[in-house]
């Protein structure tokens, strides 16, 4: 069920790096600000059991990615650090409410102004500093509070499950909650505080993922359980497109491309990659089927190149042909399913089913973002398991 074989395809993918971290992992963000494109940071999000009660727990842990030159790589018989020439190794960790997204920004661009910023299952949108001890440290908390008649009323505040960050009005974050609602916060100038600008009602069910219009001024888009995605006009108040037909499933992640102004991706439970022509929005272009739900997707910087995280269908590159706006899979990445699978070839059938029914011993494909020289980062679920690795 977990683990289905799929069709070879070329570039074997060399590793940079394996780690098991502390708790599970569900996010991982490259920061791409010069001053600290070397640093990559991982979001944990963990179910415990503390007193016989559940506890959500959570933290960010920071890694740093080294280049070398080619005379200095040198042979390594770890197998889980394979010699190549970039290393990697773990800076810190930070202990946090749960986290569910993270994002790289800067106020201003200044090397002296970038933040981490999380959204949490506390409801908060927080800002924090990288110190001289590599450590990360809060300095802003803007909480999102519960809307009245929805399905989050008797809480007092709903889950953040995901933001962004506008790229030119860099004042303004958008987040997504668990009470089918999507706001945009302002920031004030010392970036302390944050005020609600926009809350709209868009969905009936917890709402996955919201992000902004790379290219416009006033829009964003989000895709929530409901098996809806949703254009809304923040700055006028609005809904301009609403799809409540063509994704079969819940919808995980919509994002539009950095290099092409009108095309728009939106992944699914229903196992597809949808592209989209913003002109046009009523069909896509072209859906590409995957063996699980499609999590989470990253548009590279430069090109049409897209990193997919599948679930249980592990890690995608998926190409997208700029004449025919056909989408294609050009590599797979299943390093996170390497360890797991041969430790089973060792157990009893008696034992194989005890873990089958165990959820926790289970793997999802969550986190992933490119890097340097496209080098890819990615995080799995359940097995802890942070990887860094390269096409080239």
């Amino acid at each position: 069920k977990h683990f289905i074989m799929m069709s070879t395809v070329s570039q074997t993918p060399e590793v940079v790096g394996k780690f098991e971290l502390p708790l599970c992992c569900d996010s991982v963000e490259w920061c791409h600000y010069q001053s600290l494109n070397s640093t990559i940071a991982v979001g944990h999000y963990e179910l415990m059991t503390i007193d016989k009660q559940q506890t959500k727990i959570g933290g960010i842990t920071l890694f740093n990615y080294n280049m070398k030159n080619s005379s200095d790589a040198k042979e390594n018989d770890d197998d889980d650090n394979v010699a190549c020439k970039a290393e990697i190794k773990k800076l810190s960790f930070t202990k946090t409410a749960s986290i569910l997204d993270l994002k790289w920004h800067s106020f201003s661009h200044a090397s002296d102004d970038i933040y981490l910023t999380d959204a949490t299952c506390t409801g908060c949108i927080e800002l924090l500093t990288l110190g001289d001890d590599n450590c990360l440290q809060t300095t802003s908390k803007s909480s999102i509070p519960s809307l009245k008649n929805t399905m989050d009323a008797t809480f007092d505040n709903p889950i953040c499950l995901s933001l962004d960050w506008h790229q030119t009005q860099r004042n303004l974050c958008v987040t997504s909650l668990s009470d089918g609602s999507v706001a945009v916060l302002q920031f004030d100038d010392k970036h302390h505080s944050a005020n609600i600008t926009s809350r709209a009602h868009c969905h009936s069910d917890q709402v996955w993922t919201a992000s902004f219009d790379k290219h416009s001024d006033k829009l964003t888009y989000s895709g929530a359980d409901d098996a809806s995605f949703v254009i809304y006009d923040f700055k006028n108040q609005q809904t301009v497109h609403k799809d409540t037909h063509t994704h079969q499933m819940g919808v995980c992640c919509v994002i539009d491309s950095f290099v092409d102004e009108h095309l728009l991706l939106t992944g699914s439970y229903d196992e597809y990659l949808r592209v989209w022509d913003k002109r046009n929005i009523y069909k896509p272009l072209d859906a590409l089927k995957f063996q699980d739900g499609v999590w989470r997707i990253k548009w590279n910087r430069k090109n049409n190149k897209i990193l997919v995280a599948c679930m249980r269908d592990y890690f995608h590159v998926v190409q997208l042909d700029e004449k025919t706006s056909k989408l294609s899979k050009l590599n797979c990445y299943r390093g996170h399913y390497e360890h797991y699978t041969s430790n089973r070839k060792t157990l009893s059938d008696q034992e194989q089913d005890q873990e089958n029914g165990n959820e926790e011993l289970d793997i999802l494909s969550y986190g992933c973002d490119w890097g340097i020289n496209d080098a890819i980062a990615s995080c799995s679920f359940y097995d802890k398991q942070f990887h860094c690795w390269s096409l080239a």
